[in-house]
This record gives structure tokens, sequence and C-alpha cells, in this order.
């Protein structure tokens, strides 16, 4: 951990090198997916142990509550999740986890690079990913949940079939696959209620440019907040660029890095014990002063100001 910052960032390697999952209790496939489902309670408080602490993790996380309720704060919004909610959360996403009341759940962690691996598109969601931002849960029909969460045991079961099987790696790919083409499914047809209607038709070539951006912004937004940065480094034209990522999203590419700039400002200022004048200049504002009237702009309050109200 980063003693200036007290956010704890977690891998799914150090999750299991650390010993804060064990593998005996859930299945643990490639070192890039973990699936655990129905953990004892004694193992659910352990995980609130592990979150106890602002937490930024590495990995996707799709969260399937059976039973019981507890609350956690994911990017400073504070979120009570129930029996029959589904919760999800992108790499880059702080976790802390305040309360748990005899709950029972399914959790899957996986990489970007597994999703990449096993091929999962995510071409459907790419004109509502800035509807994305603020969306944590979604609760579907009875019949629906009971199906992702069956979809989640497979997982779990082809992961403990033998090795040495024919097809071990193909069957454990394909059934994690489906849930994920589930999962997607229904969060689409929500984010389309959630839009009413009003979708945008955009082409596979934009949408591979705007999954290639916010990669790059995930990457560099704490010292690049040029456009031209990006374009150069995607060997496009600024103008390009623009045009491209604002028919894919709906957004420009200096909201996107404003968002991703104002979301990390607003967490160091809310967990870490870093001055004003030290986040400036992590986040490579030329001084605290500038900082300060940025996030004014952005934010509507000071920085000084938005951390007393926390």
């Amino acid at each position: 951990m980063n003693q200036n910052e007290n956010i704890y960032t977690l891998s799914l390697l150090r999750l299991l090198s650390e010993g804060k999952l064990d593998p005996g209790r859930g299945k643990f496939y490639d070192n890039q997916c973990f699936v655990m489902v129905k953990p004892k309670i004694d193992e659910v408080e352990e995980g609130k142990a592990m979150f106890l602490y602002p937490t930024r993790l590495d990995c996707f996380v799709i969260l399937l509550c059976d039973q019981g309720q507890f609350t956690l704060t994911c990017n400073l919004q504070q979120i009570t999740i129930q029996a029959g909610t589904v919760f999800y959360a992108q790499p880059g996403a702080i976790l802390q986890v305040t309360d748990i009341r005899d709950c029972r759940t399914s959790v899957l962690l996986f990489g970007e690079q597994f999703m990449r691996q096993i091929n999962l598109s995510i071409q459907s969601l790419l004109p509502h990913i800035g509807a994305m931002d603020q969306l944590y849960t979604l609760q579907p029909e009875p019949e629906t949940f009971r199906y992702m969460w069956r979809q989640i045991e497979l997982v779990a079961e082809s992961i403990s079939q033998p090795t040495t099987l024919a097809y071990y790696h193909e069957t454990v790919r394909n059934t994690f696959r489906a849930f994920g083409y589930t999962f997607i499914s229904h969060l689409v047809r929500y984010l389309e209620q959630q839009s009413e209607g009003h979708g945008r038709s955009v082409h596979n070539h934009e949408e591979d440019l705007f999954r290639r951006f916010i990669s790059l912004v995930g990457q560099h937004y704490r010292t690049e907040r040029r456009i031209s940065f990006y374009a150069e480094q995607m060997h496009l034209t600024p103008k390009y660029l623009s045009t491209v990522i604002r028919r894919a999203s709906g957004h420009g590419p200096a909201e996107w890095i404003t968002h991703n700039v104002l979301l990390e400002a607003k967490n160091l200022l809310h967990y870490s014990t870093m001055s004003v004048q030290e986040i400036s200049y992590a986040l490579h504002f030329p001084n605290q002063s500038f900082f300060g009237r940025w996030f004014k702009a952005q934010a509507g309050l000071s920085p000084k100001a938005y951390r007393d109200s926390k």
C-alpha cells in the first residue's frame, strides 16, 4: 500500500499470495479469474476485514447477493446491497465495506486480460458507457437472478474439473463466456430502458477506437490531459479522435479525461491523508492554486471544502 494515499491497491495474484483469499474456499483459474459461491458467514466477515479500508481493485467484480445485506462505498457512493441484487464494479473502483448482515453471496473477480483471452465482446455496452460510470447495482427478475447464480455455480464447477481432461480450458472459458453474455445482455437492456431508447449507431471500427482511448486514459490521465497526446498514441488527428469518441459515447475525449482526473482527486481528498498540495502534484497540476480553481470549477467546491464536507 502507498502510505501517502492510504488506498490499498489489490490484485488477484496478491489476494492469493498474501492469503487474503484461500483458494480452498473458492476457485482460481489461470491467475486471472476467481469465483466463490455461497461462502460461510465467517468467510464473509473475513472479506469485510479485507475491505475495511479503501481498496482499489485492478479487476472486474460481479457479485450476486442471495441472502442478507451489506453496505459499501464504491467511488464515494454508499450502496446497500440486498437479496436479489447484482453488484458490478470496473477495474480502478475504490471499495470499502462498512456493514455485513447474515450475507450469502456469489462472487466473480476477473482481469481485463482474461476477458480479452476468452473473446468476450462488450460492443453492445459501448453506446452506454457514460451511463455505466454511476451504475453499480441491478435488480433483475427473480428467475433471471437464479439463472445467473446457477451460471456462476457452473463456472466454479467447471474450474473444479481435472485439468488433465481434454478441452478443460475450453470448457472453463466457454462456461464463463456464457455467464458474461447473460450479464451483459441484462445490463444492456437495463441501460437501454434508462436512456429511453435514445441509442446511437456505432460502427465496429469506432467501437474499437473508443475502447483503446478509454484504456489509454486509464493509464495516463494523471500526467496527460491533452487530446493531442491520446490522438498521437492512436495515430489519429485530434479532430478525428474527438469526432469518433463523441459519436461512440455521446461525450468528447476531454470530458472522459476530466472525469477520470476529478474522480481520482475526489477519492484522494476523501480517503487519503495527502495534503491538497500533494494531491495537486500527484495529479500533475502546475501548482496548488491552479488545482484549486480547476477543482472548484468541476465540483462546485474548493478541495478543502470538499474534504471538510465528507
